[in-house]
């Protein structure tokens, strides 16, 4: 069985920006940044600037595929 987003997301070997999660599972980036925003989606800010961490990024993800 081939890998699913998830995994896809997990072997990032650096952090995710907003726009690159948005194009991965295919929602808007305003979407990912009120998951941010809310604190379901953990994520870390450098200033203005939203990071994610591909690990937690997962496992959140994992967590709404079942």
């Amino acid at each position: 069985m081939g890998m699913n987003i998830a995994d896809i997301i997990e072997a990032y070997s650096r952090a995710l920006t907003v726009e690159e999660l948005a194009e991965l599972i295919e929602v808007s980036v305003k979407t990912v940044r009120r998951h941010t925003r809310s604190g379901s989606l953990p994520a870390y800010h450098i200033g203005s600037l939203i990071r994610l961490d591909p690990a937690q990024t997962a496992k959140w993800l994992r967590a709404r595929m079942n």
